[in-house]
C-alpha cells in the first residue's frame, strides 16, 4: 500500500485470504494471529454456501484464535472512511453514482503479476483515476497485490468462487484507515449464480470494525450503463477492458474485444454523446462488428441478451438482428465452457497445468472446426 496509509492493526485480511485459499485447495488453515471472531463465524456460514454450490466441496477446519476486543472501540473512533471497491467499470460507477452522499473514497486494487512490474509503473497507469477521484472529491487508495496470481487454484476460481473475498481482504488491509467497503453487484436478483461475489456472502466478510456490503443487485447491467451514460465525468474513466489501459490522451479500452463492444452497444442504446465518451474509440464501431466475436460464459449470455431486449423495445433492427445472430451461434460454447468449468471446478490442481489444459481445449474448438473464430 502507499506509505501515507495506515498500517492494517489486526490481521484480518490475512485470515479471510487465507481460508478461503484452503478452501480452493481442499485443506485446513492455521494462523496464529487473532482474527476477529464474527469474521471466524461467519467464515463458516459462507463455506457451508459454498457446499451447497459444489457439494464435491469439503469445508476446512480453521484454526484461528479469537481476538479479544478491548481496545477496537478507541480504533474504531478514530476512522470513518467508506469506500467502493472500483475497477472504473459499469458496476462500480453505478455504485458510486447512487450512493455518492455515503461513499467518500475508492479502492483501486492493482493485481501483480509474476514477476512483478515495477509499483511505479503500476501507479502511473492509474493517473486517470487520480484526476477522476479529485474531480469527485474522493480519497483514492490504492492496493498491490499477488493475491489473484501467487496460488495457481486460487486464480482459477476466481470468478466462480474467490474474487469477492479477495476485494474483502484487500478492504481489510486498509482497516487503518476505512469502516466500511462496498462491493458491486455483477449480477440482478433474477440472474444469481454461484458467482464469487454475491449478496449471500459479501456481508458476511465483514469484521466488528470493518463492514462490507454487496450492492447493485436490483438494476440491470443494461440500466446501470444507461444511467453512467449521463455522467460526462463517468464516461471518461469507464474500463471494462484488460487488454487496453489508463493513460492520458489515449482510449482506456481496446474498443473490439466481447467486454468493449457489450459496453459500446449498451451505451448506443441509451443514446450517448460519443464524443464525451472517450474512454472508448469510435470511429470503427458498428452493431454489425459483433459478428467477429462469440460468447463462452452464461454471464456473457445473459448480458448479450439484455441488450437485445432493450434494442427491441427501441425498435433498434440493427442492434438486434445481430445480437440475435451472436447470441443462437454462442449456444454452442456456452454448453462447451460449462462442460469446462464443472472439470476444473472439481480438479483444482488442473490449474497448475494451465498450458496442457489450454491446449486441449484449442484442439477441441478445432476438432469441431471453431478455433480460429472463438474469441477468448
Amino acid at each position: 500500500m502507499p506509505a501515507d496509509c495506515s498500517r492494517p492493526p489486526y490481521q484480518d485480511h490475512f485470515a479471510l485470504f487465507g481460508a478461503v485459499a484452503a478452501f480452493v485447495l481442499d485443506e485446513d488453515y492455521h494462523q496464529t494471529a487473532p482474527a476477529d471472531a464474527e469474521l471466524i463465524d461467519r467464515l463458516q456460514e459462507v463455506f457451508a454456501i459454498w457446499r451447497s454450490w459444489y457439494p464435491y466441496k469439503r469445508i476446512p477446519k480453521l484454526d484461528l484464535p479469537r481476538r479479544n476486543r478491548q481496545d477496537e472501540a478507541q480504533l474504531s473512533a478514530t476512522k470513518g472512511r467508506k469506500a467502493c471497491l472500483f475497477t472504473g467499470g459499469v458496476d462500480s460507477l453505478f455504485t458510486l453514482l447512487q450512493r455518492r452522499d455515503c461513499i467518500d473514497s475508492i479502492l483501486s486494487v492493482i493485481h501483480e503479476d509474476n514477476p512483478p512490474r515495477p509499483f511505479a509503473e503500476d501507479r502511473n497507469a492509474l493517473v486517470s483515476v487520480d484526476a477522476f477521484a479529485a474531480r469527485m472529491d474522493l480519497s483514492h487508495f490504492t492496493v498491490r497485490t499477488n493475491m489473484m496470481t501467487a496460488i495457481p487454484e486460487y486464480h482459477d476460481a476466481w470468478a466462480h468462487l474467490s474474487h469477492g473475498a479477495a476485494y474483502a481482504a484487500t478492504a481489510h488491509f486498509l482497516s487503518g484507515e476505512l469502516d466500511h467497503a462496498t462491493i458491486s453487484s455483477s449480477l440482478t436478483w433474477s440472474q444469481l449464480m454461484p458467482w464469487g461475489s454475491h449478496p449471500d456472502t459479501d456481508w458476511r466478510f465483514g469484521t466488528s470494525l470493518l463492514s462490507i456490503d454487496h450492492f447493485g443487485t436490483d438494476t440491470s447491467r443494461i440500466d446501470k450503463t444507461a444511467a453512467i451514460a449521463k455522467v460526462p465525468e463517468f464516461l471518461e474513466v469507464l474500463n471494462v477492458c484488460s487488454r487496453g489501459r489508463y493513460a492520458l490522451g489515449e482510449h482506456i479500452n481496446c474498443s473490439h474485444c466481447q467486454k468493449c463492444l457489450r459496453t459500446m452497444l449498451a451505451l448506443d442504446l441509451a443514446g450517448v454523446d460519443r464524443k464525451k465518451a472517450t474512454a472508448f474509440n469510435w470511429s470503427g464501431y458498428s452493431p454489425a462488428n459483433v459478428s467477429k466475436i462469440y460468447l463462452r460464459t452464461e454471464n456473457e449470455y445473459m448480458l448479450f441478451e439484455e441488450i437485445r431486449d432493450r434494442a427491441v423495445s427501441l425498435g433498434r433492427t440493427d442492434i438486434v438482428e445481430p445480437v440475435t445472430r451472436l447470441i443462437r451461434r454462442s449456444r454452442k460454447f456456452v454448453k462447451l465452457t460449462q462442460a469446462e468449468m464443472a472439470v476444473r471446478k472439481r480438479l483444482p490442481s488442473v490449474a497448475r497445468r494451465r498450458a496442457s489444459a489450454l491446449a486441449l481445449r484449442n484442439g477441441v474448438y478445432k476438432l469441431l472446426g471453431l478455433r480460429t473464430r472463438l474469441n477468448t
